[in-house]
């Protein structure tokens, strides 16, 4: 399959103008029809719980709440990765509000499986990014998963946008910011939730 038909499976229509991108993930799992999914059949997510003020859903502190975890800390783990620049992403933010989420960023790398060396180039290029190309990222996206899983891409991309949507405020992060079109992230969500299945 080319990358007009995925991008036409994906955006409907020929390929997608850059003014009309999606600023949620390339694909809703829906977009795909399940006869053709390759995958094995998996039981449906389940309902996530959300706490209030901001807390992560019960999903995610059950996750947290390891002995694992609690002995080796995100914060110390991932704290030579300089993720202070990724609150440039976010229009208005204050101080106090971009600590927080310098922390919080380290908890959800733990969350998704990142390794010390994969967080710390991935905030690299995600230091690196310039919003003015936002418009170019979904097709992007789209042809740099094609290019690496061939055809598997629609498999890929499926398995990227679950796990981004495991946590709500990952991928409400994820989506304002519009990373969640960017290429490198979306080859790197399709990767580590290969990754968790294997």
């Amino acid at each position: 399959m080319d990358n007009d038909a995925i991008a036409h499976r994906l955006y409907g229509g020929s390929t997608p103008a850059p003014a009309v991108l999606p600023s949620a993930p390339v694909v809703e799992p829906s977009a795909v029809p399940a006869a053709e999914s390759a995958a094995p059949a998996e039981k449906p997510a389940e309902p996530v719980a959300q706490n209030d003020g901001g807390l992560p859903p019960d999903n995610i502190l059950e996750l947290r709440n390891t002995l694992e975890r609690r002995m080796y800390s995100a914060q110390k783990t991932f704290e030579s990765v300089p993720t202070g620049e990724w609150a440039r992403l976010v229009p208005g933010i204050d101080e106090v509000s971009a600590q927080a989420l310098e922390y919080e960023l380290k908890e959800v790398a733990v969350d998704h499986g990142f390794t010390p060396e994969e967080f710390k180039d991935f905030a690299a290029v995600i230091g690196q990014i310039d919003p003015a190309t936002k418009a170019d990222w979904g097709p992007q996206a789209v042809q740099q998963l094609q290019a690496r899983y061939g055809q598997g891409a629609e498999e890929a991309l499926r398995d990227a946008h679950a796990l981004m949507t495991r946590d709500p405020r990952t991928a409400a992060g994820l989506r304002a910011s519009g990373l969640a079109n960017h290429p490198m992230v979306v080859l790197k969500f399709a990767e580590l939730a290969r990754r968790r299945r294997a």
